[in-house]
């Protein structure tokens, strides 16, 4: 079925596969890490532990995922970038518990000061260990350079500071944000009937839900970066560390799948030719998309001796990739199948499609349609593809985060100029 808005503005999807016993509700709400004051970091990570530890009818953590169980319920609560996502998997026949239970941690949550005081224990030595995570410092510090003094750069643990200047209030106060109902978008997916469904989020999320005082929460607008930058910070490890990092698409822009591909493709090719280096090295690398704002990442690890050899390498080879055609039509065009293969087989996946059906409808603002974006897939060309990707790999908005002994950045002159 297509996209029902109730009039308070609460969204909802619903995609009947009668081929399943199973059901899955995706509740997410607009806002997520991204929408927390920095002084405040770590808000939406402790909402989404406490609407799991207790309600007015189950008023402990214990008692409520009995309840849970009892049902046949497998729920999580997570705090994503850019929304709070509350999941549910169930047997079919019980997909109305499914969305009470989602409805009532929302509204009936109780917030104890005695739950909230030992969450920020909890959660200030994980922000501590976080710190001494190279691969989390590494994306850290990228994103405080790539999109600085925006809500990109909060991190779900928080730190330490942020996390006790906290107070349930606070708490209460951030999620009434986020429960405003044009925050709200549901997806439900699996053996259901539309029309059942509607009738028991519209009693739930329309008839019950009061006219918030809150509007809809904006997401982090597109950053224009102009410059490149380079931050060293010195670590004593068995190794360096280093996150070279792009501009690049947003989740809203279809070359997305481009750099995806491409990227994957120019990480091999990058891998095999420095392949017979004689020392320890490893490479990875990864797209992010946010809803106006993305990022292609090459990941580094090496040893320190070598760090500076290996990162002038690494991009001289990203350079040829660029300029010279390193990545065949044929290689492209093996790697996409790969790709669309994958791709179907992931959504086609009841909890993947609710997943990707609730993100599409909060971010897009239209309903998710798998078969529309097979073929954005499959009518992906070879020189759309790399004109997409060598677009991105601008050498002067080039974005190094580096950890170890600290290196002379010198040889980037020879990129850029």
């Amino acid at each position: 079925m297509g996209v029902v808005t109730f009039p308070n503005g609460v969204k909802l999807q619903v995609e009947e596969m009668s081929e399943l016993n199973t059901a899955t509700v995706c509740v997410d709400l607009l806002g997520g890490v991204q929408s927390e004051p920095q002084l405040y970091n770590g808000m939406c990570e402790m909402i989404a532990r406490l609407l799991l530890c207790g309600t007015k009818k189950y008023p402990t953590r214990a008692e409520l995922l009995e309840h849970a169980k009892a049902f046949g319920l497998k729920v999580s609560v997570e705090a994503k970038t850019e929304f709070l996502q509350i999941k549910i998997n169930c047997l079919s026949n019980r997909v109305n518990w499914a969305i009470d239970f989602a409805h009532d941690i929302l509204f009936e949550s109780k917030f104890d000061q005695s739950v909230i005081d030992m969450l920020k224990v909890q959660m200030k030595a994980e922000a501590k260990m976080a710190r001494l995570n190279p691969t989390t410092m590494l994306n850290i510090i990228s994103n405080q350079t790539l999109f600085a003094r925006t809500g990109l750069t909060n991190i779900n643990q928080g730190n330490v500071r942020s996390i006790e200047r906290i107070t349930k209030e606070m708490l209460l106060a951030q999620l009434e944000r986020f429960l405003c109902p044009k925050n709200i978008v549901i997806a439900v997916g699996g053996e259901v009937d539309s029309d059942k469904i509607t009738e028991k989020v519209g009693e739930l999320f329309y008839t019950n839900l009061e006219d918030p005082k809150y509007r809809q929460i904006k997401l982090v607008s597109h950053v224009e970066n102009s410059d490149g930058y380079i931050n060293i910070k010195k670590r004593k490890l068995n190794q360096a560390r280093a996150m070279i990092s792009f501009p690049s698409y947003s989740f809203k822009d279809n070359e997305s799948f481009a750099i995806k591909i491409v990227g994957s493709l120019a990480c091999e090719r990058i891998k095999q030719a420095l392949a017979d280096e004689k020392y320890f090295k490893s490479l990875s690398e990864a797209t992010y998309c946010f809803a106006n704002n993305g990022k292609f990442s090459l990941n580094i690890a090496v040893d320190d001796d070598n760090a500076q050899e290996f990162i002038e390498k690494v991009l001289e080879e990203l350079k040829n990739i660029k300029e010279n055609s390193v990545i065949t039509k044929t290689s492209f065009n093996a790697e996409k199948q790969s790709f669309i293969t994958n791709f179907v087989l992931l959504n086609e996946q009841e909890d993947n499609l609710v997943e990707a059906c609730a993100k599409e409808l909060l971010i897009k603002k239209k309903p998710y349609n798998l078969n529309e974006r097979y073929e954005v897939l499959s009518g992906l060309t070879y020189e759309d593809a790399m004109k997409s990707f060598k677009k991105i790999i601008d050498f002067s908005k080039i974005n190094i985060a580096f950890l170890g002994s600290g290196i002379n950045f010198g040889f980037l002159e020879k990129f850029v100029g």
